[in-house]
């Protein structure tokens, strides 16, 4: 073992080569398998990326998608049909049961319970337009 490596195990980490491969991808599975996990919980589904991603990076255990948004909920599930251990659900997940208002804007990549603030408004104006929808 190198000093590197001896010197971020005493700290309590771990330095792994990915070969110049840095990406979000390859860290997320790098935990699922560290971990174990077979099990993941995807709030806020929206139309399957994060899960489609897992799905091309190995991951092949149980998913549970939430997306409370119709529309963009019939994606999801559309997305889903082929995967026998992919679980879609049309609700929101919150600390309380109920009905709210949600915000959401023309291409959905930004639906919240939160009016969009002036920073958003600026920042993506093409998504300005959208409309309210109970979930």
């Amino acid at each position: 073992m190198n000093l590197y490596k001896a010197l971020a195990n005493f700290l309590g980490y771990e330095l792994i080569n990915r070969g110049g491969n840095t990406s979000l991808g390859f860290h997320i599975i790098d935990l699922v398998k560290l971990r174990g996990v077979d099990l993941v919980l995807d709030i806020g589904g929206n139309m399957g990326q994060f899960t489609k991603s897992l799905r091309q990076d190995g991951y092949q255990g149980e998913v549970h998608s939430f997306e409370p948004v119709k529309s963009t909920f019939v994606q999801l599930q559309q997305a889903s049909d082929q995967d026998t251990k992919w679980f879609v659900h049309n609700f929101a997940m919150g600390d309380i049961l109920g009905q709210k208002e949600v915000n959401v804007t023309v291409s959905s990549d930004f639906a919240s319970f939160l009016q969009p603030n002036e920073y958003g408004m600026k920042r993506f104006k093409k998504n300005n337009t959208g409309y309210t929808e109970i979930v």
